[in-house]
């Protein structure tokens, strides 16, 4: 439920650390696991456009490119330590502890982080983002081989796609898709979002 989805980010707002960083790349459509794969190298979060961008999926095709639009400031800060606990963990992995917070902050038990990513998917249908953008964004398999970022453009990150067209579109899709948190997230933290206005 939208009330649920911002109750999340104010949670992680007020609980800032490891397992709130985690949370925040859910919103963004990320699981743990590529939380976990993410590199130091893979995080533009100081970029004009700060984005994270995936080598690795379940294809290796499937390359993408997360722009972020909420919580910048606790990924800057926290996001590599997350990468570290995603990591470090083994049998149950994380999806305990963030169902844990989750269902503190939103009296739901059935949520977990894979609620995220499926509200992403269907925020983006609902904002008539083009299945492409979704691919190149979620991962999902419309981004297949003959419209996947360039590996030679990726392998350059922020110097190769910074200012290109396609991440500022990619950008404004995630910015329509996540209006409703960037609007719950100004009002929050008393001021304009964190992230800069998008401007081509």
């Amino acid at each position: 439920m939208p009330q649920e989805w911002e109750a999340v980010l104010a949670g992680c707002h007020d609980n800032p650390g490891h397992i709130s960083a985690t949370i925040v790349a859910g919103l963004h459509g990320l699981i743990p696991s590529e939380v976990g794969r993410l590199d130091s190298e893979d995080m533009m979060l100081h970029e004009s456009v700060p984005y994270l961008r995936l080598f690795e999926g379940k294809t290796g095709q499937r390359r993408r490119i997360i722009p972020i639009v909420v919580g910048l400031d606790l990924l800057r800060e926290h996001l590599l330590s997350a990468q570290q606990w995603v990591r470090e963990l083994t049998d149950e992995g994380p999806s305990a502890s963030i169902k844990k917070r989750m269902r503190k902050w939103t009296g739901n038990p059935k949520l977990s982080i894979y609620c995220c990513r499926h509200t992403w998917n269907d925020r983006a249908s609902a904002a008539q983002i083009d299945l492409l953008t979704q691919a190149h964004i979620g991962g999902w398999s419309a981004a297949n081989k003959g419209t996947s970022f360039s590996p030679h453009m990726l392998k350059y990150g922020a110097s190769g796609l910074e200012g290109d067209e396609r991440l500022l579109a990619l950008a404004q899709a995630q910015r329509k898709v996540m209006q409703r948190l960037i609007d719950a997230e100004a009002a929050l933290l008393g001021t304009k979002s964190n992230v800069v206005p998008l401007k081509r």
